[in-house]
């Protein structure tokens, strides 16, 4: 992104400045945020996280029901480039927050 000077740098790091105090804190979004389109298109074979959970065949109520699960950790490594479920979802936090503090640059 090409800048104009001391200006648009000046925006841009209100623009973050901002955008960081919309990610502190404590929040609460559904696994379908979490693992966007993007994500999912970019780290597996799947469109979206519902057709992952889906191919599965794991029954899933809950995002708890993810944790601790012997099958889904099966699951995650055969079919992502993922070690494990905690790895993949905290690749998919890292790309979310990122994301969240730069959107909004010019």
């Amino acid at each position: 992104m090409p800048l104009k000077g001391f200006k648009d740098l000046e925006k841009n790091l209100k623009q973050i400045e901002k955008n960081a105090k919309e990610l502190d804190g404590t929040h609460h979004m559904s696994l379908a945020d979490l693992f966007s389109p993007t994500f999912m298109n970019k780290h597996t074979q799947y469109v979206d996280f519902q057709s992952f959970i889906d191919e599965s065949k794991i029954e899933i109520t809950t995002a708890d029901d993810l944790e601790n699960n012997q099958e889904w950790e099966l699951f995650v490594s055969q079919n992502t480039p993922f070690s494990s479920w905690a790895a993949m979802r905290d690749e998919a936090l890292a790309a979310y927050a990122a994301d969240r503090l730069f959107s909004g640059l010019k």
